[in-house]
């Protein structure tokens, strides 16, 4: 499934405006979403604004990703190798499966956009 290209700011804004908060809550945030880069939707959550489930959900609706379905039976492990431990741990990768040539991994954050993974497949 292809991911639609969104930037993490806009990814902020979009959650934000799926909120109902007070004039004087929304001006906050507005600037929140616009310097807080990763820690927004968690703030978000930590607030109760949004709840895990709707956060999970936005990142599906918005980044065009599904959520992770652990299916033992479909797909071939993926050897603990295949990347190097610091790259996963940086990024906070992990990889679930690699069936003909494709690595799939779960991770924590779909909006990082540091194009090191690419490059660092290629040199696998």
């Amino acid at each position: 499934m292809g991911a639609p290209a969104i930037s993490r700011r806009q990814f902020n804004e979009r959650l934000l405006s799926s909120l109902t908060v007070p004039p004087a809550e929304q001006s906050q945030l507005i600037e929140l979403a616009l310097t807080g880069g990763a820690a927004f939707p968690r703030l978000l959550v930590a607030r109760g604004l949004v709840t895990p489930e709707r956060l999970r959900g936005a990142y599906q609706e918005m980044c065009g990703i599904s959520a992770f379905r652990n299916d033992p039976e479909a797909e071939r492990p993926a050897a603990g190798d295949t990347l190097p431990l610091s790259f996963l741990r940086a990024r906070l990768l992990f990889p679930l499966s690699l069936d003909d040539g494709t690595l799939t991994v779960a991770m924590a954050d779909p909006l990082d956009s540091d194009s090191s993974l690419t490059g660092c497949l290629a040199s696998s």
